[in-house]
């Protein structure tokens, strides 16, 4: 009789795993490590983000200010993010690393980020892939990006985490994998 795995429990490894060194990366450094122009009402962080949206980009997304985390470490993940919405990026260039799964950003930027996608098949996950591809390319630091897909194969999936870590990849998003019974 085949006995069945637990894919259940491997993802939610993964996904404490990622979870904490997201935590880690977010905060960036101690409290007194953050620079800021309180006049301007800008915070630099971690990595030099600074945490303030444009107004306008607020009330077109969320509706509401309010609607923002209460956490202050999610708030200015979240702030961070959607001032870096507003940035001029390369379309031409992130076309083209979304539809050859990565590319070079021509910044000479060390770092290198990877998307480790379980099953990215679908209109929504490719929409995330083009959104981790243009928020990357709003990064000079990033020289290079790495995309895959394991096409809802657990053990190429295993291998693509595998090989993005052999790579010394800098930073690895991987959203919820999906496994199909």
């Amino acid at each position: 009789m085949h006995a069945r795995r637990n894919r259940s429990g491997t993802v939610v490894v993964l996904m404490l795993v990622l979870a904490g060194a997201l935590a880690l990366s977010a905060r960036g450094g101690t409290d007194n490590t953050r620079l800021g122009d309180a006049r301007a009402g800008h915070v630099a962080g971690g990595f030099g983000e600074v945490y303030k949206a444009n107004p306008k980009t607020l009330a077109k997304t969320l509706f509401s200010a309010k609607l923002l985390p209460a956490n202050a470490m999610a708030r200015n993940i979240s702030l961070a993010a959607y001032r870096r919405a507003d940035m001029k990026v390369n379309y031409n260039l992130g076309l083209k690393c979304w539809k050859s799964n990565g590319c070079s950003t021509g910044t000479g930027g060390k770092l290198t980020v990877a998307y480790v996608e379980g099953f990215g098949e679908n209109v929504y996950r490719q929409v995330s892939k083009m959104e981790f591809i243009l928020q990357a390319l709003t990064y000079p630091q990033i020289g290079k990006i790495i995309y895959t897909s394991a096409h809802a194969d657990l053990n190429q999936a295993l291998a693509d985490f595998r090989a993005v870590i052999a790579q010394h990849v800098s930073a690895i998003g991987c959203p919820i994998p999906f496994w199909p019974s």
